[in-house]
């Protein structure tokens, strides 16, 4: 659940893995600079979601999660 208050709440359940891609390639699909990544990454997909929205959520080495949500 990223928010919730007295107008609702916003979340996402991410349980369906879909394809194993290259990191550098599924950045690049983001606009993200992949420059010197490598490795594989398990994509998953979620919902039901609100259409107009895209989330995204990545860990870093040490294993905070952060998460970040864009209008699309």
């Amino acid at each position: 659940m990223f928010q919730h208050d007295a107008k609702g709440a916003t979340g996402l359940v991410v349980n369906r893995p879909v394809a194993e891609v290259a990191l550098a390639d599924f950045l690049a699909r983001f606009g993200v600079g992949s420059q010197g990544v490598s490795g594989r990454i398990l994509v998953h997909y979620g919902g039901p979601v609100e259409p107009s929205r895209a989330f995204a959520e990545a860990c870093d080495p040490v294993g905070q999660s952060a998460v970040s949500a864009a209008t699309a």
